[in-house]
């Protein structure tokens, strides 16, 4: 998704998100590290750094803070980050937060977990930047570390979302889209208008276009092994079950392969 389209929905992003619990997914996310990554990381008296790509208005980076987690937030709107920067400030808690495209990462050091959530890897309709992503892990996540992502299925962008028209209108805003799925290329693209209350009778008006790319799980399976990442688990979404035809997305857990010493 282009960063002017996060920069238009950051004030009200969260809205649109009401299907995702941030308690029940970083609740999720400290079992899935308590489970199968590192004991003791890189951060203040060896609290694991966590590195949220694609963080948004950062509401699951926020949980994971308060968990005890040391927090670095990547994000190529600033809009989005802007919001999350600000929940931060409201609680007094610090977290690096960075304006970037996460398919060309550049950070200050290694991470001990990285994660994106909310369909942020199906936005890289680029297999090149899908590709990018993956490989920079060598650099920047360290031997043991994990790296957590879910990712929409087939079903859910084809069928579901697939070829049909939407509409959310509120009081204070009206979001109409109209989506279409490309069998051929695996893309799906959303036509969308937005306008927001700015006074009793004025609404702004912004359109742009949201487009995902479904990734099948052989294509995952095949970056992980080039990028050095060794498959450890996925699940049905957030919950810990198999994957199944149906299901919104699937959560990953791959982690990075010790280095030989």
């Amino acid at each position: 998704m282009p960063s002017g389209a996060y920069d238009a929905l950051s004030k009200m992003y969260d809205l649109f998100q009401d299907e995702s619990d941030p308690r029940s997914i970083s609740a999720r996310i400290s079992s899935l590290i308590s489970r199968y990554g590192p004991s003791s990381g890189d951060g203040d008296r060896g609290s694991l750094i966590l590195c949220d790509l694609g963080c948004g208005t950062g509401t699951t980076m926020l949980e994971l803070s308060r968990k005890g987690y040391e927090m670095i937030g990547v994000d190529l709107s600033e809009g989005m980050l802007s919001v999350a920067r600000e929940r931060f400030l409201r609680e007094e808690r610090e977290a690096l937060f960075i304006r970037q495209d996460i398919s060309r990462l550049d950070l200050f050091g290694t991470v001990d977990v990285f994660l994106s959530f909310t369909d942020t890897v199906n936005h890289l309709t680029d297999i090149r930047a899908f590709r990018r992503l993956f490989s920079s892990m060598r650099n920047f996540l360290n031997p043991g570390g994990l790296f957590i992502f879910d990712l929409l299925t087939l079903h859910f962008l084809s069928e579901v979302r697939g070829n049909h028209q939407y509409q959310d209108i509120t009081d204070d805003y009206a979001l109409f889209w109209e989506n279409r799925f490309n069998k051929r290329t695996a893309v799906s693209r959303s036509d969308m208008v937005l306008f927001s209350r700015i006074g009793n009778e004025m609404y702004t008006r912004e359109d742009f276009a949201v487009s995902e790319r479904y990734y099948s799980a052989a294509q995952v399976r095949e970056v992980l092994k080039l990028s050095d990442l060794e498959l450890i688990g996925v699940f049905g979404g957030y919950r810990d079950d198999s994957p199944r035809k149906k299901d919104v997305r699937h959560l990953y857990v791959a982690r990075r392969l010790a280095e030989e010493r």
